[in-house]
């Protein structure tokens, strides 16, 4: 089973829910592969077949994928995460204080072209989606995090907190 991660967590809830794209097309990641429109068209997605995991783990599972769709941009999801798990809470915590932002596919692929270092994977099975902090797509972010305070920008946070920590710092 291979791997494909991004930042790109979109939102969560108090209630453990979450929304973001697992994968989005035409972009290289880490490795040197290209997912491109379509690759899960021929896959049979079915929420209940497709584990929602913490760090690739099979014995972290942390809830359940509620929704998962390919658009233009990518594989969309949204799932539940269930708090009422060390794993599931773990993450969600995580999630919440900015600490993980990427989503992460794991997958068999059934077709592909190869142009020389590039990979352009035309379709492909889904096995799992996971919670990562280490994604092969640098590029994809978290856009937002929705807190009971209300919405709040990652990177307003990241900001603060860079600023915190070097303030903190002695010199």
């Amino acid at each position: 089973m291979e791997t494909k991660s991004i930042h790109n967590i979109l939102d969560t809830q108090e209630n453990g829910q979450l929304k973001g794209y697992a994968s989005i097309f035409n972009i290289k990641d880490a490795d040197g592969d290209i997912i491109l429109p379509g690759a899960f068209d021929n896959t049979q997605i079915e929420t209940c077949d497709i584990q929602l995991l913490l760090y690739h783990d099979f014995h972290k599972q942390i809830g359940k994928i509620t929704l998962i769709q390919e658009d233009e941009r990518g594989l969309y999801i949204e799932c539940k995460l269930n708090l009422g798990t060390h794993y599931g809470k773990m993450a969600y915590d995580l999630v919440k204080g900015g600490v993980i932002d990427g989503l992460s596919i794991g997958f068999d692929i059934i077709k592909y072209k190869k142009e020389g270092a590039l990979r352009y994977i035309e379709e492909l099975r889904l096995v799992e989606i996971s919670i990562v902090s280490l994604p092969s797509n640098p590029k994809a972010k978290i856009f937002y995090v929705k807190s009971a305070s209300g919405v709040e920008k990652v990177n307003d946070i990241m900001h603060d907190l860079k600023a915190i920590i070097t303030q903190s710092m002695p010199l």
